[in-house]
């Protein structure tokens, strides 16, 4: 049975450094501008990364906003960066394990889109 054990959020949006332990049912509550969404549209971002294709339409199928891909790196003032780091941990059986890790390339001199580097393991 596979079983999703890990997922880790970098410089997205309103989430700094984040990792997420996901239950069989998960509920997310917390004031507006929490990183509620933040957290829906970094795993669909990662989603798109897996399958292989990451542009709009890909992204608008997994529930992603579509907006200027400035918009998508750290919300925080004080932290400057340009790669959004996302990865996952999933556990297929007892004796396989698998991670899976994005970094992408958000430039101020790409304003166009969002450069995908891989790096699975």
């Amino acid at each position: 049975m596979n079983s999703l054990k890990k997922i880790h959020i970098q410089g997205f949006k309103s989430i700094v450094d984040q990792e997420f332990e996901p239950g069989q049912v998960n509920v997310l509550i917390g004031a507006n501008s929490s990183g509620k969404t933040s957290l829906l549209e970094a795993i669909g971002i990662l989603g798109a990364a897996i399958s292989g294709t990451v542009d709009d339409e890909s992204l608008q199928r997994r529930g992603v906003h579509l907006t200027h891909s400035q918009l998508y790196n750290s919300s925080f003032k004080d932290i400057e960066t340009n790669q959004i780091g996302l990865s996952m941990q999933w556990q297929a059986n007892e004796n396989e394990k698998w991670h899976y890790a994005v970094q992408l390339q958000n430039s101020h001199q790409n304003p166009e889109g969002l450069g995908l580097i891989l790096m699975k393991a």
